[in-house]
């Protein structure tokens, strides 16, 4: 499940940065004081976010592995 997840969040950083890369140094252009954009920033975000996609998806397999399995099968 972890693997599918940061299969995903791979494909989509691989997709957005390049056009937000792009986008960005493309307003930031139209400024009379030149600011250049640093990939490091980009890596750092790639980093938080798979931090994040990670804590979600092991938060929500131990809760999954924590309930008994009578609890799911009892009807109310």
């Amino acid at each position: 499940m972890s693997k599918e997840s940061l299969t995903l969040l791979a494909g989509s950083v691989f997709i957005a940065f390049p056009l937000a890369f792009y986008f960005i140094n493309d307003w930031l252009n139209n400024f009379n004081d030149r600011i250049t954009q640093s990939v490091f920033v980009y890596a750092l975000v790639a980093l938080l976010v798979s931090l994040v996609t990670w804590l979600t998806v092991a938060v929500i397999a131990y809760r999954t592995a924590s309930i008994s399995p009578s609890h799911s099968l009892h009807c109310d």
